[in-house]
């Protein structure tokens, strides 16, 4: 059942271990509801396909590792605003929040205008792109912040980031190795 929030709502996702958590306190299940950390969702495409983000809400992404069997989607209806950035944070610890994607897209952002999603600590390798930012039709996508990340040993030429009819794309202190 998708639900919406009313203000800005903390999410969370954890793989299957508890090992080097920082943000949970138990281990992810998808038929949590994600919205504490004693009851995180395992994976991030499932928290997404069962909430709505709203503007403003951050979705902790805790240490683990976690696969990615097909592309996890931002569309317009999962967008912040400004001063009200939907955040995905990963892990913080050195083990990281590492997703491994095989023949499909890690996350793909797709949106017509002001996104207003920021991507921190999140680690891809394996996908076709880590991230593929582009917009809709004539229309750019913009206001997206990748920060800290690392994508590496992803299988497409066109890189591990990947942007068409972007603008106003930042992208900070990420690794891109073997992509």
């Amino acid at each position: 059942t998708n639900f919406t929030s009313t203000g800005a709502v903390d999410y969370y996702v954890n793989d299957g271990s508890l090992a080097n958590d920082v943000y949970c306190s138990a281990v992810g299940n998808d038929a949590n509801s994600g919205a504490l950390p004693s009851k995180p969702k395992a994976n991030l495409k499932a928290l997404l396909d069962s909430i709505d983000i709203e503007p403003g809400d951050t979705i902790w992404v805790d240490t683990g590792n976690y696969s990615i069997p097909s592309t996890i989607k931002f569309t317009s209806a999962d967008v912040g605003a400004p001063n009200a950035t939907v955040l995905i944070r990963g892990s913080h610890h050195a083990a990281g929040s590492d997703y491994t994607a095989a023949s499909v897209d890690g996350i793909e952002v797709n949106v017509a205008g002001d996104a207003y999603v920021r991507f921190e600590n999140i680690n891809i390798s394996g996908a076709v792109h880590g991230f593929y930012i582009h917009g809709t039709g004539a229309s750019k996508c913009r206001s997206t912040e990748i920060v800290g990340c690392d994508v590496s040993n992803n299988t497409s030429s066109e890189g591990g980031i990947y942007m068409v009819q972007c603008d106003g794309v930042v992208i900070q202190q990420c690794i891109a190795n073997n992509d």
